[in-house]
């Protein structure tokens, strides 16, 4: 077990540093996948971390074995996992933020057709799941300061009965999720993951969303 939780820190503080995962940029990745919301002292987070982020954060890393990638792999591939909060500032150093119990009242997942999913509970959960799960939270918390710690953690199922993965972040679909009355929304595939397209005219690479050389003019 604590060789897990120290592998757990190794992957996260590499690949947080923006190591090279093939032609992915982690950074704009991970700004894809966090969505925040500001008003006045109070702050919202929603912060989805698709079945597929593992295979994609772990792509090049060599700092974590086989073995603990394989069990952190298995643990999610069958769930999109949440990560939520809702602070309220005091003052500069003092926040306070609202708990699971209270944040599960609000939380939900609705796919593109209406359906609402919700989160699983923790007893239903595979034992493998809630325990990596638990390992990873204050790993999460600390990428993002003092604010991450009021993250809770929700799991929602990601495949449908026929075992078909309901949110793919490489294909197209949509779906948003609600937390204290706002709706966060996700449109796929996410801009970070399109493959990178070449201008024709003197083959540089570009933003895979462009459809057009914004040098050039000519289509992409």
């Amino acid at each position: 077990m604590k060789v897990i939780i120290v592998s757990i820190l190794c992957f996260f503080s590499s690949s947080i540093l923006a190591q090279d995962y093939s032609k992915i940029e982690m950074t704009e990745f991970y700004k894809d996948l966090q969505i925040w919301k500001k008003q006045d002292d109070k702050m919202l987070l929603a912060w989805w971390l698709p079945s597929e982020y593992w295979a994609i954060a772990f792509e090049g890393n060599s700092s974590v074995s086989k073995e603990v990638k394989n069990k952190i792999k298995t643990a999610f591939s069958n769930y999109s996992v949440f990560c939520m909060a809702d602070i309220k500032y005091i003052d500069y150093n003092t926040t306070t933020h609202k708990s699971y119990t209270d944040l599960k009242k609000t939380f939900s997942v609705i796919d593109s057709s209406g359906k609402v999913i919700s989160a699983q509970e923790e007893n239903k959960l595979p034992d493998e799941t809630l325990e990596m799960g638990n390992l990873l939270k204050p790993f999460l918390s600390n990428l993002i300061g003092k604010v991450g710690d009021g993250i809770s953690i929700f799991y929602v199922k990601n495949i449908d009965a026929n075992g078909n993965k309901l949110f793919n972040p490489f294909t197209e679909n949509s779906f948003k999720v609600t937390l204290s009355g706002q709706e966060f929304q996700w449109q796929l595939p996410l801009l970070s993951l399109l493959p990178k397209k070449h201008c024709p005219t003197d083959n540089k690479e570009m933003n895979g969303s462009w459809n057009y050389c914004p040098i050039h003019g000519v289509k992409l």
